[in-house]
């Protein structure tokens, strides 16, 4: 029938199928496009989608949008999110256009936010039918600062042995000092450092050595005899052993104006600056400018700029107390007293004539002991160790590495000094202690090759194990691979400080599985590997097997955090192949198994923050039969299928998973919570959606815990969801969860009566319920209430 054959009536009917059609498609536009921005939503990641046509953004997940505290849907992308007035040049739209459906990885830095991301964007299809930008980014800026920290860490320490090492046996200490000002004042990104001494009347101090960086001027000639009554803030902090750290030299306050224009006429932005103490009295500082910029030192450079700085202090004393021995043989007696090293003068047929004061204290014999007769050769050789070198005075000036004993018993890390005595024919002899310095030298040793969390060897070490192990001598040899399972998702939930506590539990199961000559490093953050050298695969298997023993003893016995670790092996009989590619045999059979047993690995995991869930107290048997009771019956009433109310009993049970990942200093405070203890509490349904995501047996409520808090009138989290967007089993829950937290004691609240608890249903139906299920809630309750 042609259309203008057809009466009105079968116009107006074709017209109304047509419209329905039209509604239909457009609701299930809106719910697909719903669902997968709810998806989107709870993605800790940042995820937008914008047009390539246009640039304009089509979607920001909440990540994002607090980033930029704002809602940038309907913007411009350029414009957005990096204040452009065009479009980037870097914009990768053509090439992921070019290759549809083939994402694209980048990374780059975003001066808007200051932030360093891992990128990958592709193409795909919006529910209209769109194609459109798609894009994934991880923020990395802490660990690419982590990274830059630790390798300005490492370059500090190595600089501090280097100066350390300088000043053992160095005949030119002012050279030495120069030196050692330069390493510091690079490292530490100064542009002067300088070392200040104050006079032995204690009236004036001078500039006694500086350096400079390029472009930098000098100060030094300028700044001799300076009143110490100019810089009386200064003096003040230093006689009480404080530091000096002025972030921003324009900001000091008007009581500081004496050392405000002393700095600023310098060109000074900001500086660091460190008292000099020579037995327990001021002596000095050494200082760093910045006078480029203003900024600060991390407590870290700070404490190693502190040590850096004492063996430079020491290093100066030393210098005034030899220069001093070398003006005047009158005044030497007075300065061989008061030095604060030990000293003995030898005559020329090696007798001791005479030691200090310090010499006594030091080793602990008096003068009848040691001067008057003695040969230093026979005193050494009964007190001291082996010393690096032979001791001969043929040969001066002289340093020897040794240990000396006292009489206490006490070994102490020495250098001796053999110098003769200007204009005589007298030898001085003067022990230095470098307990200490050794003591420091061994510790950045211990630290540059160890993991500083497990104490295990770190992936340095392990690396250079591998390469000194290579040979055809440790055959065979073999590489165990062991990687913790689930550590993230006990780092999200339970924070970072269980995850640590889980690699520290790890490092010791495996402490306890190896001989002294096998090499235990934790090679990454997740990853452990262990170095067998003379090990068959018979021996290999059995070191595997025993690892899997003490691991289930274990968990038996700990019952706070589950242990899991995948573990892979390989073993090297002929010298054909190399260490690496025996490191990637191994790496990948850990890997399969890795694979084999992910998802029971994940449900014992899940098992074992459920047991933590038991313990805090938030699943209980009686107040989850009640929830589940409440729940099923509303279920019932409202035609929910009974394998979704299999799910909704699942719900009444784990929809507090989350809380596991929460402070229980937030979750059990008796009064009430701030806006941030709040908005922390909130997180837990993402953290719970993720856990319930990460279990099979959980995985079909995830979508129920993350949305669980909506309200109807969507002034609910964690998405702000409103009216029938949230989901059914969510909105029964809500009103059942909400009935039973008010009819029962808990931290912040004493229980209420039923028809109080009614009462409050019926003033939130609207606002935080669904109207239409309160009410049936209501007839329910009352239903119950009269039988």
């Amino acid at each position: 029938m042609k259309d203008e054959e057809k009466t009105g009536e079968q116009l107006i009917n074709e017209l109304e199928v047509l419209r329905l059609q039209n509604k239909h498609v457009e609701k299930r536009l809106k719910f697909q496009r719903s669902k997968l921005l709810s998806v989107c939503d709870g993605i800790s990641g940042i995820i937008y989608v914008s047009d390539p046509a246009t640039y304009e953004i089509l979607f920001v997940n909440k990540t994002l949008r607090n980033l930029f505290q704002k809602n940038l849907t309907g913007g411009i992308c350029y414009k957005e999110f990096q204040g452009l007035e065009s479009p980037c040049d870097f914009c990768t739209n053509d090439i992921i256009l070019k290759d549809k459906g083939k994402p694209y990885k980048w990374e780059y830095y975003n001066p808007l936010l200051d932030r360093t991301f891992m990128i990958e964007d592709k193409i795909i299809k919006w529910p209209d039918g769109r194609d459109v930008r798609f894009e994934f980014a991880v923020d990395i800026t802490d660990r690419k600062k982590a990274e830059e920290a630790i390798g300005h860490r490492l370059e500090f320490t190595d600089t501090v042995k280097r100066i350390s090492s300088r000043f053992i046996g160095i005949s030119n200490i002012d050279e030495a000092i120069n030196n050692s000002l330069t390493d510091i004042g690079i490292i530490s990104g100064a542009g002067r450092a300088y070392l200040f001494y104050i006079s032995k009347d204690e009236t004036t101090m001078s500039n006694t050595h500086e350096w400079c960086a390029e472009g930098v001027l000098p100060q030094k000639d300028m700044l001799q005899n300076v009143p110490v009554t100019a810089m009386p803030w200064w003096m003040e902090k230093f006689y009480k052993g404080e530091v000096i750290h002025i972030t921003d030299v324009s900001k000091l306050p008007a009581e500081r104006q004496s050392e405000k224009e002393l700095l600023e006429s310098q060109d000074i932005k900001s500086l660091l600056a460190l008292p000099l103490y020579v037995k327990g009295k001021l002596s000095g500082f050494i200082g760093f400018d910045n006078v480029i910029r203003t900024g600060s030192w991390s407590d870290g450079d700070l404490a190693l700029l502190r040590v850096s700085s004492e063996i430079i202090g020491n290093a100066y004393e030393r210098k005034l107390a030899e220069e001093a021995l070398r003006e005047s043989e009158n005044k030497y007696r007075a300065i061989f007293e008061n030095t604060g090293t030990a000293i003995a003068i030898l005559e020329e047929d090696t007798e001791i004539s005479l030691v200090n004061t310090k010499f006594e204290q030091y080793t602990g014999f008096n003068r009848s002991k040691t001067a008057g007769g003695k040969s230093c050769c026979e005193f050494f050789r009964s007190f001291l160790g082996e010393a690096e070198g032979a001791f001969s005075l043929n040969d001066v000036p002289q340093n020897y590495g040794s240990q000396l004993v006292d009489k206490m018993g006490n070994t102490k890390d020495i250098i001796i000094n053999v110098t003769r005595l200007p204009g005589t024919s007298k030898f001085v002899v003067s022990l230095l202690d470098v307990t200490e310095q050794k003591r420091i030298e061994k510790q950045l040793k211990y630290l540059s090759f160890h993991d500083t969390l497990t104490g295990l060897y770190n992936r340095a070490f392990f690396e250079e194990e591998m390469l000194r192990l290579g040979d055809e001598r440790h055959l065979p040899i073999g590489i165990i691979m062991c990687d913790v399972d689930g550590l993230k998702l006990v780092n999200d939930t339970l924070g970072h400080h269980a995850g640590d506590e889980l690699l520290i539990a790890a490092s010791s199961v495996l402490k306890k599985c190896f001989r002294g000559s096998d090499i235990v490093a934790r090679i990454g953050g997740d990853e452990f590997a262990v170095i067998l050298p003379k090990s068959n695969r018979n021996v290999v298997e059995r070191a595997c097997r025993n690892i899997r023993d003490v691991l289930t003893k274990y968990n038996a016995s700990n019952t706070e955090y589950f242990l899991i670790l995948s573990i892979g092996f390989a073993v090297k009989e002929e010298p054909c192949a190399s260490m690496a590619e025996l490191f990637k045999e191994a790496d990948y059979s850990m890997y399969r198994e890795k694979q084999h047993h992910k998802e029971s690995a994940r449900n014992a995991i899940v098992q074992g923050l459920t047991r933590v869930l038991e313990a805090r107290g938030f699943i209980t048997e009686s107040h989850t039969d009640r929830l589940q009771r409440l729940v099923a019956s509303m279920a019932e009433v409202t035609g929910i299928p009974e394998q979704n109310r299999a799910d909704l009993r699942l719900l009444a049970k784990f929809h507090n998973m989350g809380k596991v990942g929460v402070n229980d200093r937030i979750l059990f405070k008796p009064g009430p919570l701030t806006n941030e203890e709040r908005s922390v509490i909130q997180r837990h349904c993402s953290i719970g959606h993720r856990v319930a995501l990460s279990a099979p047996d959980l995985a079909l409520i995830a979508e129920w815990i993350l949305h669980h808090h909506e309200w109807w009138n969507g002034e609910g989290y964690p998405l702000g969801l409103k009216g029938e967007d949230i989901p059914l089993e969510c909105r029964i829950f809500a009103i059942a969860d909400a009935y039973e937290a008010m009819t029962s004691d808990r931290c912040r609240q004493k229980a209420i009566t039923h028809e109080e608890a009614v009462k409050e249903l019926e003033k939130y139906a609207g606002s935080q319920f669904d109207p239409v299920l309160t009410m049936k809630f209501i007839q329910i309750l009352n239903y119950f209430k009269s039988v």
